[in-house]
């Protein structure tokens, strides 16, 4: 299941207009990211939960054949939260031995087959997989050495290492008997669950890439981490305009005579750069056009306007 009903508001006022789940990294949607991910390790059946601007979520997925996946969209008039979300998806989910859920605003590079096999060889109820990034109670959860999980928020008292929450579970049926219509899966799935005797593990890889792309700061990150992983420069583009590797750079993209493009920036498809227009570090949303003689510096170019990821900490 991909949890994908959140309203974006860190990213307004460009999720006022895009879910946050169909911004572009690397110019590929995220919740393209994640379907891409899940079709590559023979998940056949997904559930996205969608509520803030739904119908175009559910037009980006169609019917789920440019994965070779069935789809299922599982609506919320309003956001349910993380618990009510899965609660909701219950008749597709309750017949499996265990399901994975992924939030959609992360960009990851964990091994999604690896947390599986963690939960099956501990025999737990679910597996968290989890950073350690000077995280804090009460928000935090708590690992003790054995890398079992001993806190979650809802429980009454702080244990354990705290550590942050990655956004990926692999979870078993046993969930259904806690959650609610509405709420969140720590405080009323996991709380529960683990009151009642249930076992919780850990899943913990510090090498795997990871991006909160919830935010302008993590979505920029984003993008210049793809810049540099997947750098691309259309011969005719380098014709025209003053480029600095790294870039990823759509074929269709239309640089005008004199701009100058990079180091770590993406520009989508069908994006016009105007003549004399200085982009650094920057991703330029498909479709968007950069005014002649503009200059951009840690920002986020979509269809109507700039957001500028002033709290990005530039990489050395």
């Amino acid at each position: 299941m991909i949890l994908a009903a959140g309203l974006g508001t860190r990213l307004r006022p460009i999720t006022d207009h895009v879910p946050k789940p169909l911004s572009p990294v690397g110019n590929v949607p995220v919740l393209g990211r994640h379907l891409d991910a899940l079709a590559a390790i023979g998940v056949q059946r997904v559930v996205v939960n969608a509520s803030h601007l739904a119908a175009q979520i559910e037009r980006f997925i169609g019917d789920g054949s440019a994965w070779g996946l069935e789809v299922i969209v599982s609506p919320e008039r309003e956001p349910a939260g993380t618990g009510g979300g899965i609660a909701r998806a219950r008749p597709w989910l309750q017949d499996q031995e265990e399901f994975l859920v992924v939030n959609a605003d992360i960009v990851h590079g964990y091994d999604l087959r690896a947390i599986a096999a963690r939960r099956r060889a501990s025999g737990a109820a679910a597996v968290a997989v989890i950073r350690r990034t000077g995280a804090r109670f009460p928000s935090a959860l708590g690992v003790d050495d054995a890398r079992r999980v001993v806190y979650v928020p809802g429980l009454e008292a702080p244990a354990g290492e705290p550590v942050d929450f990655a956004g990926i579970h692999v979870l078993t049926p046993v969930i259904f008997a806690h959650l609610q219509p509405t709420g969140s899966i720590f405080v009323d799935g996991y709380a529960p669950l683990m009151r009642s005797g249930g076992l919780v593990v850990a899943y913990e890889d510090p090498d795997a890439d990871w991006f909160d792309v919830g935010s302008p700061a993590g979505l920029l990150e984003a993008n210049v981490a793809a810049a540099r992983a997947h750098p691309r420069l259309p011969p005719e583009a380098a014709t025209h305009a003053d480029v600095t590797p790294p870039v990823l750079i759509a074929e269709d993209a239309i640089l005008a005579p004199g701009c100058a493009i990079g180091p770590d920036v993406v520009v989508g498809s069908g994006a016009r750069i105007g003549a004399g227009a200085r982009i650094i570090r920057t991703v330029v949303w498909p479709a968007t056009e950069v005014p002649a003689a503009t200059t951009l510096d840690g920002a986020i170019a979509y269809p109507g306007g700039v957001l500028v990821a002033d709290e990005l900490q530039r990489p050395a």
